[in-house]
């Protein structure tokens, strides 16, 4: 069975159940290395010091935003003009966002944005790898491991691939290079650099290989039985199943135009997928 990828939603940032449980007045993020409250900080100030710690990468910075409120098409549109692209949601009324040029808060204030957020680069790992905690599947040669990255589509693959390679970073794989999902050989030592850059979302340990599971019918083990009070009892209740698979659906006749998203896992299985009806 595959495992999920990692798209910025479920893995950057661990919401609970996105807008229908949010609450007003709540600006918490749910980071994978814990939950935080981002000050009240827009303005001009906070302009200057932003352009001076966060550097860009061929123009360009990553970011999180929070508004006061969703921003409406309009905010969007003024904010898009002024060099701010908003990418992905997040709960509380937050989106991870890519700056061109030099950031400008006037137009924030003028659209309600709240607060600023520079990402650590401890923030945008996967906790295991910030604790220098590192699976022994992803470490191919001595004192390197090969990690999973995630980039913004502000960046284009060529533009990633080649500061890695300007940055003296392995690219591994570049399958999913179309999802902006992409394999790296890093030294252990330089995983907090590779992090810190733009054009990393997000970054997670390679994936170890599938392992089938649940792949013979034991009688016993069927789910009549399993749930009869003469087995073990089980309902089920309470329990979130993922089910992924190795095909390629997109060629398929029956998924031809319903695929609305289409999450890459590993090189050898092709995830999980969104269809729409």
């Amino acid at each position: 069975m595959s495992r999920n990828p990692i798209p910025l939603l479920t893995v950057l940032l661990c919401a609970t159940f996105f807008a229908s449980a949010q609450k007003p007045g709540d600006y918490r993020l749910f980071l994978k290395s814990g939950v935080i409250t981002p000050e009240k900080n827009i303005s001009s100030s906070i302009s200057e010091t932003f352009n001076r710690r966060v550097l860009p990468v061929k123009g360009k910075r990553f970011t999180v935003i929070q508004f006061d409120h969703i921003p409406t098409s309009e905010e969007r549109l003024q904010l898009s003009q002024s060099g701010i692209e908003l990418l992905d949601y997040i709960p509380n009324n937050a989106y991870t966002a890519s700056i061109s040029g030099n950031l400008n808060t006037n137009v924030l204030s003028v659209v309600k944005a709240r607060s600023i957020v520079e990402l650590k680069p401890e923030q945008k790992m996967f906790p295991s790898l910030a604790q220098k905690q590192f699976p022994s599947w992803a470490v191919k040669v001595a004192n390197t491991i090969d990690v999973v990255i995630s980039f913004p589509k502000t960046f284009s693959f060529e533009e990633v691939s080649n500061e890695l390679k300007a940055k003296n970073f392995d690219l591994i794989s570049e399958v999913f290079k179309d999802y902006r999902i992409i394999t790296v050989r890093s030294s252990q030592q330089r995983l907090t650099e590779l992090a810190s850059y733009p054009f990393v979302e997000y970054m997670q340990p390679e994936h170890g290989e599938d392992v089938a599971i649940n792949n013979k019918d034991i009688p016993n083990g069927k789910g009549n039985v399993l749930q009869s009070s003469l087995g073990r009892n089980l309902k089920g209740e309470g329990v979130v199943i993922g089910i992924g698979d190795d095909s390629e659906p997109l060629s398929h006749i029956d998924y031809a135009g319903r695929v609305i998203n289409h999450a890459a896992a590993t090189p050898a299985a092709h995830g999980s997928h969104v269809i729409g009806t």
